[in-house]
This record gives structure tokens, C-alpha cells and sequence, in this order.
């Protein structure tokens, strides 16, 4: 018979596969290119693994607490800039904005027409849409250099606390 310990670590251990955390951990460099472009590769992202981990974690989980009390109480910040993205995450300079996990950005059909082109599409191509535009975002900041987003161009995105995908009652 399993141990429940070991029953609990491969439940964690498949959330964190399912949600995009091993690719967080993958992915640090900026690949977007123009066509036609020569562009070369460059670092965007230096924060360390276990930072871009955890950042992950409590972007899943609605835990943005400046407090430590575990709610999410803080008062929106804004975020503008161009928005880039490197096939999978997208940024505002070198400020990785997160949208949610990528399987529900991905299934999830948007709650607005973020990317103003007259339909409403799934999350992550209305995101896209959004990219190398200026934008303006409000969240917060779950590191210097990870944005968790809650309002896109002054448009709702999700509410703040524990989100949707994490069984709460915010979003889309």
C-alpha cells in the first residue's frame, strides 16, 4: 500500500506538471521575433528557479499577500509597456506577466474583448492579440520581476483572491 506522503507529493508533483511550473523552471530567455528579423536572443528573466517556483505557486493559488497573512488584500498596482512574449510566457520588459496557468488561458474562453478586435476568443488569443502593443495592466507584483494580472487596459480580467482555476469564485 502507498504511503500517504507519497500519495500527496505525486498529487503535487502532477499539479506542478499540469499548471506549467517545469516549464517556468525551462524557460529563460526571450525568443519573440518579428519575421524577417535577426533579432538575437537575449536574458529577460534572472530570477533563480525556486523564485519563478514559487511565484507560480502563489499566482495559482490567488496568494498575493504583502502582509504574510495569506490574503490577498494589497491594492492593484499598475504595470504598462509593450507586451512581448517568448512563445509561451509573455512580459513587460523584463517583468513576466501571468495571466494563469497555461492549461486554463489556453481552455478558457475570455470574459472581454481584451485585444479590441470585435470577438471574443480564448484567453491566450486574446492575450496574444495584445502583444508587441502598449498595454497597461493592474495586479501585483508576486516578485520584482513577476506581475500576477488582474485588469487589462481597464477592462476586468479576474478578481482578486482565490482564483477560478484554484476552485474560488474570482475570474473569468
Amino acid at each position: 500500500m502507498i504511503n500517504k506522503n507519497v500519495m500527496i507529493s505525486l498529487g503535487v508533483l502532477a499539479l506542478f506538471l499540469s499548471s506549467g511550473l517545469v516549464a517556468a523552471g525551462v524557460n529563460t530567455t526571450y525568443h519573440h521575433q518579428l519575421e524577417g528579423s535577426d533579432t538575437e536572443t537575449t536574458p529577460i528573466y534572472d530570477e533563480p528557479l525556486w523564485l519563478r517556483l514559487r511565484n507560480q505557486i502563489k499566482d495559482m493559488l490567488g496568494i498575493c499577500d504583502g502582509d504574510g497573512d495569506g490574503v490577498c488584500d494589497q491594492e492593484l498596482e499598475p504595470l504598462s509597456g509593450i507586451l512581448t512574449t517568448d512563445g509561451t510566457y509573455y512580459y513587460i520588459d523584463n517583468i513576466q506577466v501571468s495571466f494563469g496557468p497555461l492549461w486554463y488561458i489556453s481552455s478558457t474562453i475570455a470574459s472581454d474583448d481584451y485585444d479590441g478586435d470585435g470577438s471574443i476568443k480564448l484567453i491566450s488569443e486574446e492575450v496574444s492579440g495584445l502583444v508587441d502593443s502598449e498595454v497597461t495592466l493592474e495586479g501585483f507584483y508576486q516578485s520584482e520581476q513577476w506581475f500576477s494580472v488582474f485588469n487589462i487596459n481597464d477592462l476586468f480580467y479576474r478578481a482578486v483572491g482565490r482564483p477560478i482555476w484554484s476552485n474560488g469564485n474570482g475570474g473569468n
